[in-house]
């Protein structure tokens, strides 16, 4: 089977999508299909096709109308062309699968109605993960993802809520919808706990405002009082420097850092030695930091929002404070490191779970879809 993957971004950018779509590529090809990865050419110094860990990719300046007349003009020839580009590769696949609905829509969409394939699309919380309501406070950007929605032959999610969510989006059911949970890698992130030199409680993911790291950082000088515990923040993104900023205001600016790049072998290590690791995302399509750290040992607190609470049972596998009520969750925290056999308990049921959601798993799900949608 030859299966084109449209991530809204691949690598050589960093984050939830890229992983999932480069782990299903890889899943595919071991089990002997062609996957094809097309994904959008930014910035457009990446090369135009490469083979990425025996992958082969192909970004096409995925590109969106602009407002004014010669905008228009220039995205309506260009994107003519990049579609004419977009279908030809289409016509040599056997299915179509979308992930995260972004810039990348309308080329998927008129690409498997031009080839006569089958459409599946992923939404990974696009719809609620944008910080800024793209979806909801611009008309063509909606009208797009719910376009594509329609066309699709199957819709999958990795949450019921990130499900629940599209559903209501769309203001109407799809033709076929399931969730399909992302994957853990285990090999990288199962294995023995290390001893760390200094305790030190660990967050992990992009910087932006809605991952709520802000809301952890502001208050760890009342958290940190009568613990030894240093806070580390592992990821870039736009919001650094807000984060530098609410660091050197917090009164526990000595105990608290931003690691820098979050990169997996790296945050493998890290959440293999730290205490705890917080989650306090505002939106959260799915919680593979969580599930990382569940698979890595870890003992987890997190917000009850978006998909975590499919990973975490409250007081068994991790512990779940209320979502927009970061005070209840830096006192989850608290209670956490001063109860070590608690946290240990949880944490070994919770890496029971995570050995659930292997990448084999995900992968041998997706290949059921296709199967339906093929028939």
């Amino acid at each position: 089977m030859r299966v084109m993957v449209v991530p809204s971004s691949y690598h050589p950018h960093v984050g939830g999508v890229e992983s999932v779509a480069a782990h299903l590529a890889r899943g595919l090809a071991e089990r002997g299909h062609q996957p094809l990865v097309v994904t959008n050419r930014a910035p457009r110094d990446l090369p135009a096709t490469e083979v990425v860990d025996g992958i082969e990719v192909v970004r096409i300046p995925f590109r969106t109308p602009h407002r004014s007349v010669r905008g228009m003009t220039s995205w309506a020839l260009l994107s003519r062309a990049h579609r004419r580009e977009f279908t030809a590769l289409a016509r040599e696949v056997d299915l179509i699968h979308v992930h995260c609905v972004s810039s990348n829509a309308d080329y998927a969409r008129i690409g498997a109605r031009a080839a006569g394939v089958p459409l599946v699309v992923t939404t990974h919380g696009e719809l609620t993960g944008d910080a800024t309501g793209l979806y909801q406070r611009d008309r063509r950007a909606g009208r797009s993802w719910r376009r594509l929605a329609a066309d699709a032959d199957l819709v999958t999610a990795p949450s019921r809520d990130t499900l629940r969510r599209a559903r209501a989006f769309q203001g109407a059911d799809f033709e076929d919808v399931r969730v399909i949970p992302n994957g853990v890698d285990l090999d990288l992130f199962s294995g023995p706990r290390i001893v760390a030199a200094e305790p030190y409680v660990l967050m992990v993911g992009r910087l932006v405002p809605n991952k709520g790291f802000g809301d952890v950082i502001e208050r760890w000088d009342r958290l940190s009082a009568d613990l030894p515990h240093r806070l580390l923040i592992a990821g870039e993104g736009p919001d650094r420097a807000r984060l530098e900023a609410l660091r050197l205001a917090s009164g526990a600016a000595d105990r608290i850092a931003l690691v820098g790049d979050a990169e997996p072998v790296r945050i493998a290590g890290l959440m293999r030695s730290a205490s705890a690791v917080v989650v306090p995302s505002h939106a959260e399509a799915f919680g593979l930091v969580a599930l990382e750290a569940m698979a890595a040992g870890t003992p987890v607190v997190a917000a009850a929002v978006g998909g975590l609470p499919d990973l975490i049972i409250n007081g068994v596998t991790g512990s779940l404070a209320a979502a927009d009520d970061p005070d209840a969750l830096v006192a989850a925290v608290r209670d956490l490191l001063h109860d070590e056999v608690g946290a240990a308990r949880r944490a070994a049921a919770a890496a029971v779970v995570a050995a659930g959601y292997g990448w084999d798993t995900a992968v041998e799900s997706y290949l059921a879809a296709y199967e339906l949608v093929l028939r």
